[in-house]
């Protein structure tokens, strides 16, 4: 049995007439009625009553009908379906993300995502970039938002955004209200640092910014989230060097202090493997990097100021001035 033969018997079940469903489905009457009599044949019933003035269905044509029309309409769904998954518009997508994208960035993206593609199940799971590299590999997830890590030429990655690091410091520390800072006067302090293997840019980073100031960090604290950072900051453990997105988390027993402008930013990549890309995926990365360039952190925290319990100023290498964000 071929759709078609559905379709045809339906049209003379509704016209209850051979020349006129004929004409609506645009072929001659011989053919149809061939059409309809090959079904009842494979089906091994009569499914109309046929003389020469009239058509009726018979009990068994009357169940069937009932029948075809659902899987008539089960049918033009199906296409629908797959028309509107190769749009992107149907389907489903797990998302990897590093937690520091998580406090305010991915749920912009997730909300703007869901709204705009209701009928694509998204899943979000937060990892490590290595665990998301393993987890692109495994096919676990479909892409990740990362921060910067080695990996293979198998995978594409793009930048979102880039955002300035900060000194987080306990409220009351002396750097707090200087108007003169030198980063090697940080030398003497406990730093809460992130582990290598599970923030790998963050940990370059802290290494690089205080070797180039003559000092290698005296490492307090290994902790595997900014919130607990921030908490132990703001407890007097020590200090940290977090992204300007962890204003946004941050106590009021915490204030920032920005680094000068050569500084190295701390960059967040979509990634994804180069032979698996689907139209979710493309409308997902599309709709991120359009909500990065509507409110990019690096602006939100620089261009439209710090909130209140926050004082941000550089950190030089050289006495000079403070100079407000």
């Amino acid at each position: 049995m071929e759709l078609r033969h559905v379709r045809y018997f339906v049209a003379v079940a509704e016209a209850l007439h051979f020349g006129r469903a004929a004409r609506a489905l645009h072929i001659s009457q011989p053919p149809l009625s061939q059409q309809i009599r090959d079904l009842e044949r494979e089906i091994g019933v009569m499914l109309f009553h046929r003389t020469r003035r009239s058509v009726e269905l018979t009990a068994a044509g009357a169940a069937f009908l009932e029948r075809a029309r659902r899987l008539l309409s089960d049918a033009a769904e199906m296409a629908e379906a797959s028309r509107r998954a190769e749009r992107g518009e149907l389907g489903e997508l797990t998302v990897g993300f590093v937690h520091s994208a998580g406090y305010a960035f991915v749920p912009r993206v997730v909300r703007a995502f869901r709204a705009r593609f209701p009928d694509i199940r998204l899943t979000l799971r937060e990892a490590t970039p290595a665990e998301q590299l393993a987890a692109l590999e495994n096919r676990r997830i479909d892409l990740g938002l990362i921060r910067r890590a080695q990996f293979g030429e198998g995978l594409h990655s793009e930048v979102v955004f880039r955002e300035p690091f900060l000194w987080a410091l306990p409220r009351g520390h002396r750097w707090a209200e200087a108007r003169q800072r030198r980063l090697a006067e940080l030398a003497s302090e406990g730093f809460i640092a992130f582990p290598r293997d599970r923030a790998p840019s963050f940990h370059q980073a802290l290494m690089s910014i205080c070797l180039r100031a003559g000092f290698a960090p005296r490492i307090a604290q290994e902790v595997n989230t900014i919130h607990t950072a921030l908490g132990l900051v703001g407890a007097g453990v020590g200090v940290a060097l977090v992204p300007a997105s962890a204003v946004e988390i941050a106590g009021r027993d915490v204030v920032f202090v920005a680094l000068d402008h050569a500084a190295p930013r701390a960059e967040l990549l979509l990634i994804w493997p180069r032979d698996r890309v689907t139209p979710v995926l493309r409308h997902f990365a599309a709709l991120v990097h359009e909500c990065a360039q509507a409110d990019p952190p690096a602006a939100r925290r620089q261009g439209r100021g710090s909130p209140s319990r926050s004082r941000t100023g550089s950190t030089h290498d050289h006495p000079g001035p403070t100079r407000n964000s």
